[in-house]
């Protein structure tokens, strides 16, 4: 009996150990398979806030918040053509700003779960980020929203986002021609600034900031450019 005790003990040790490096995921759905996309869900429930701000450069940094459900303070990809695709299915919430700045091959993003950001929303110089879908649940940024250089971008699509606590910036994206994706977008704290995007007409931007509730100035001007654009 003990013999059977033992050997029990130590696969339930060997299990919880996995793989240095590796997740370890819990089967604790109904599935009859262990990769099931309901699994993930049982993975990330078990997992702990990870406390602290983070930067990430790398794959391994990646690695280190792949199982974050919220993340207490920032949240930082700077700078880098290693990120080509950014997949964080945790992540509920950041606590303080998000920064996803100069990642010339970055092409797309899924942060499905993602629904507040804290602080500010920085999306910038993304050269090959072509739409914003990958944020399909956020609702609320509770500081700034920029979208600012990202020259291949070509929609919002932020569908669910109502609320920006502080400022809305939407400047210098060459390709985007449309603002549509923030249609549920109903308040913004701060000022409102749309300028310098070649592609979007000028009457959209307009009747577009004003639709919303904003708490500061709005500037408009420089649009269309190229409008319309293929």
């Amino acid at each position: 009996m003990r013999f059977q005790l033992f050997v029990l003990l130590f696969g339930v040790l060997f299990v919880m150990a996995g793989c240095p490096g590796t997740a370890v995921l819990l089967d604790n759905d109904d599935a009859t398979t262990p990769d099931e996309d309901d699994d993930t869900d049982s993975v990330c429930a078990t997992n702990a806030p990870c406390n602290g701000g983070f930067v990430i450069q790398n794959e391994n940094d990646l690695d280190e918040i792949a199982l974050c459900v919220t993340i207490t303070s920032g949240l930082s990809f700077l700078t880098g053509d290693w990120l080509s695709s950014l997949d964080l299915p945790c992540l509920e919430s950041v606590g303080g700003n998000l920064y996803l700045y100069f990642n010339a091959a970055l092409t797309s993003l899924d942060l499905p779960n993602l629904t507040t950001v804290g602080g500010g929303l920085n999306i910038a110089g993304n050269d090959n980020l072509s739409n914003l879908a990958g944020f399909p649940g956020l609702t609320t940024v509770g500081g700034f929203l920029t979208i600012d250089d990202n020259a291949a971008l070509t929609s919002l699509d932020m569908y669910s986002l109502t609320t920006v606590g502080d400022d809305l910036h939407i400047t210098s994206n060459a390709a985007l021609t449309s603002l549509d994706g923030l249609f549920s977008l109903t308040s913004v704290g701060g000022g409102v600034d749309i300028h310098d995007n070649a592609c979007l007409s000028e009457v959209q931007a307009e009747t577009f900031a004003a639709s919303i509730s904003v708490g500061g100035g709005v500037s408009v001007w420089g649009n269309g450019a190229n409008y319309p654009c293929p």
